[in-house]
């Protein structure tokens, strides 16, 4: 039974929390963005609670296109106005905290989460989802509010967007796997792209994830492996095969670092910083940069 606070990466541990949960799950969140169906993988027979109201229909903070998704794939939508907790529960497993589900709080927006696995938390999330869905939605309401979506303008955070691109985002990686058999001649495909596309001692490789999470093209990657550290690396393209997000990147030939041999070179801060996901700061970029110089 154990708590941990997340502020890195959060959506990838939603999503893959999700896709992995084999019952039905519970979750209230306030809005709903677009491409959020596939951020949130909810299982036929899950329930989800929304502020699916006509005033935030019209202000494009819940789209209703993706409450048809959801709704097709056999998902129980329910609409609770004023709605702004965001409360997700899998399983043996409870997600709290402020992130709803849309492009914004995955790519630009700073979110936090806590997750538990402690019993009496797990059911109070439950039944709280449970008690606030009280107005279940059919598909004629949802298509119905579908004349109503104003979708939100494209120049949202654009500014927040490009300061943040400069900077290095840790991340970590799981052991590494071959990807699904009928994925393999199209990311075999990107791979040639790839190589056409690196600098003369740079070399392309890719990563893979099951959970919808893409990269942005250009975003500068510093990939963590058990002990190791590979060369900063640069995204240059995202594919989407067969369930899967491919990410194709370009990188120095230099060897990998072990994280130890490095501490000596970083403060503190830095160091500590490394055991976890996310974007850091202008100034650890620098210093993490500086040890492949």
């Amino acid at each position: 039974m154990a708590s941990e606070f997340i502020a890195d990466d959060v959506w990838a541990q939603i999503s893959r929390a999700a896709r992995r949960c084999n019952s039905p799950s519970h979750v209230a969140v306030a809005f709903i963005g677009s491409g959020a169906s596939r951020m949130l993988p909810l299982k036929k027979g899950s329930r989800l609670v929304v502020d699916a109201s006509r005033r935030t229909i019209k202000a494009g903070l819940t789209n209703p296109f993706e409450l048809e998704k959801f709704y097709r794939k056999g998902v129980r939508i329910y609409s609770c106005n004023d709605l702004h907790a965001k409360v997700f529960v899998f399983g043996a497993v409870a997600f709290v905290g402020s992130a709803n589900v849309s492009k914004s709080s995955r790519d630009v927006l700073t979110e936090a989460i806590l997750r538990s696995d402690a019993r009496s938390v797990v059911s109070d999330a439950e039944m709280f989802v449970r008690q606030i869905g009280l107005v279940e939605m059919g598909k004629d309401e949802i298509i119905a509010l579908q004349k109503l979506y104003v979708a939100p303008k494209g120049a949202s955070r654009k500014q927040s967007r490009r300061s943040r691109s400069s900077n290095l985002r840790i991340v970590h990686l799981d052991e590494a796997e071959d990807v699904p058999e009928e994925a393999a001649e199209p990311v075999k495909e990107g791979e040639q792209r790839a190589r056409k596309l690196v600098k003369s001692r740079h070399r392309s490789d890719y990563v893979w994830n099951d959970f919808g999470l893409r990269y942005r093209n250009g975003e500068r990657l510093l990939f963590i492996e058990g002990d190791y550290m590979w060369p900063p690396a640069t995204v240059l393209f995202n594919q989407s095969v067969k369930g899967i997000s491919v990410t194709h990147i370009e990188m120095s030939t230099q060897r990998k670092k072990n994280v130890r041999s490095v501490k000596a070179r970083l403060t503190k801060k830095t160091y500590k910083r490394l055991s976890r996901r996310g974007v850091v700061t202008e100034a650890a970029s620098r210093e993490l940069l500086k040890l492949w110089d």
